[in-house]
């Protein structure tokens, strides 16, 4: 079993542990889909036999008693003569049949059973009873309608006898109803019974499944893990004297293989480090030599800084000056620009097209009032229409119908003529308010014509001060052909300087890198680092006096250039 366990990859060891519990996850899932389609199938049993055939039986019966109860109001009035008028009889009649024909098809949608079902025959016998009840009650009608009481009167009696074999065919048909719910719950319990220990098997299957993996995850990573553990402390404590023993072939037996390999490794980097500190000193010579030549080039430099600070000051004072006129100039061309964009031209056509708006506008009010004084009149003859159709009767329902609908349009297109007639008076307004406006457009135009001649003065001024500008910019110019020779050399040393910079940043990156793999013990780190320290600071040499004191005096030169570069 042990050697079983160290062959196994951990990648092998998870897939199976997946796979068993998916399969266990299968089965369970198949148990509640099943049991869940043996639920929905005695749920929609249940549905169509005791809900929606009770339900037509119940209703069609419904209907039957409402034309009995209507009947003999009706024999009673017709007894009474309390009738108003001949068409309030035919609306007791048509009542009744209407009844009579929801109850027929009722029961035409109660006898769609499928052949050969258990309660096919005791349906067919319900409907048997049923349909001489609804053609007595058709016979029953035909005699009201006539006028035949006494007839009416002797089929109530034949009704009356024929109805106790409709409610003994309808109470076995709702015994068997209830028999047959009875042993549908009966099975839906037993099946309910046998997924419950299916299941509890199942749960007790995977419990044990559970512990099995636990103890063979123990024994395939978690220890393992630990022993890899172990070692990379030690490493981390410098201790390259244990040997790293490898027992297993999985992922863990590689990641000892891997662990021993840098073990090994370790002491080539040892050397590594050691060349690196010499290369980084040497580095850091050529960049102090590189660095003294650099300062005296600077000195050069700044006695051309000097000459061109003095030019400076003459030239800021006059670039001041134009570019506060400047600024003038442009605010000033901005308000003219934004004022000359509306023309007298452009007003005059505003007011005409706003005129021509206001006559349309009038004539469109003209003609919604004819609208809808034509609704108005259309609606009062659809009235008129009605009421003559509803003195017609039945001949005349049909036209009372497209009279109603008449009505209708006639009241949506007065209202559709009430909303244009505001839209129309709030687009009055409107033109009004552009009048407004565009005789305010007239004051803006004068404005601009001021603001254009204000521009053309300060421009003015702004060209006599460029002229001043140029005679300065000359001197300028002479002074920075002088700077830019000095500083082109500087720019061969400072890529001296770089290229031995590069240098010792990538010797630098290696021996950081180096470092970080192998650590030492705190007391010997701070051992190398102080010779280090002190070999850097032998390698970079004060600055010289000379250098300092031309430090002091470019001091008022970077003040005027600084001045320079905020202008």
């Amino acid at each position: 079993m042990q050697s079983f366990l160290n062959r196994i990859s951990i990648k092998g060891a998870l897939t199976a542990t997946l796979v068993l519990f998916a399969v266990l996850l299968v089965v369970m899932s198949a148990l509640g889909y099943t049991g869940g389609v043996k639920g929905l199938t005695t749920v929609l049993e249940i549905d169509r036999v005791a809900v929606r055939q009770v339900d037509l039986v119940n209703q069609a019966n419904i209907e039957r008693l409402k034309i009995i109860v209507s009947a003999d109001a009706y024999s009673e009035a017709l007894r009474a003569k309390r009738f108003a008028s001949e068409g309030d009889k035919g609306v007791k009649l048509q009542s009744m049949r209407v009844s009579s024909g929801s109850a027929r098809e009722m029961y035409e949608a109660y006898r769609e059973v499928p052949e050969g079902a258990p309660e096919k025959p005791l349906i067919d016998a319900l409907a048997a009873a049923f349909a001489p009840l609804l053609d007595l009650l058709d016979q029953q009608i035909q005699a009201l309608e006539e006028g035949d009481l006494q007839g009416y009167a002797r089929l109530n009696e034949q009704q009356a006898s024929m109805a106790s074999g409709y409610e003994d065919a309808l109470r076995l048909y709702l015994n068997h109803n209830a028999e047959k719910m009875d042993g549908l719950l009966a099975d839906y319990e037993d099946m309910h019974r046998m997924f419950s220990m299916i299941a509890l098997g199942l749960l007790g299957a995977a419990l044990a499944i559970l512990i099995a993996v636990r103890y063979g995850l123990q024994r395939v990573i978690v220890q393992p893990l630990a022993e890899a553990a172990g070692h990379l402390q030690r490493l981390a404590k410098a201790d390259l004297s244990q040997p790293i023993e490898i027992r297993s072939r999985n992922e863990v037996g590689q990641l000892l293989a891997a662990m021993r390999d840098m073990q090994e490794s370790l002491a080539r980097i040892v050397g590594s480090v050691r060349e690196g500190s010499s290369s980084i000193l040497v580095g850091a010579q050529q960049i102090a030599g590189g660095n003294a030549d650099l300062s005296s080039r600077t000195e050069q430099q700044a006695a051309s800084l000097e000459e061109t600070a003095a030019s400076m000051e003459q030239l800021t004072a006059t670039v001041k000056q134009n570019a506060d006129n400047a600024r003038q100039a442009s605010a000033l061309a901005n308000d003219a620009s934004s004022t000359a964009g509306e023309g007298r031209e452009v007003v005059g056509r505003v007011v005409e097209t706003m005129q021509q708006i206001t006559d349309s506008s009038q004539q469109i009010a003209n003609i919604i009032g004819v609208i809808d004084s034509i609704a108005f009149q259309t609606n009062i003859l659809a009235l008129n229409a009605s009421v003559e159709a509803a003195r017609a009767g039945d001949q005349g329902r049909g036209f009372a119908v497209v009279a109603g609908e008449v009505r209708n349009l006639a009241g949506r297109c007065a209202e559709a003529a009430r909303e244009i007639k505001a839209l129309i008076e709030d687009s009055t307004r409107r033109v009004r308010d552009g009048s407004q406006l565009v005789d305010q457009a007239g004051k803006t135009i004068g404005e601009v014509v001021g603001a254009v001649r204000r521009v053309t003065d300060i421009i003015d001024e702004i060209s006599a001060a460029s002229q001043e500008q140029s005679a300065g910019i000359a001197q300028v110019n002479t002074a920075i052909a002088q700077m830019d020779e000095v500083t082109q050399q500087n720019a061969a040393l400072v890529q001296e300087a770089s290229a031995a910079s590069a240098s010792l940043a990538d010797q630098a990156h290696n021996l950081e890198g180096a470092v970080e793999v192998f650590r030492l013990s705190g007391e010997t780190s701070r051992q190398m680092a102080a010779p280090r320290a002190d070999a850097g600071a032998r390698g970079l040499s004060p600055r010289p006096p000379q250098v300092q004191a031309e430090a002091q005096r470019k001091r008022p030169v970077a003040a005027a250039e600084e001045q320079w570069e905020s202008f």
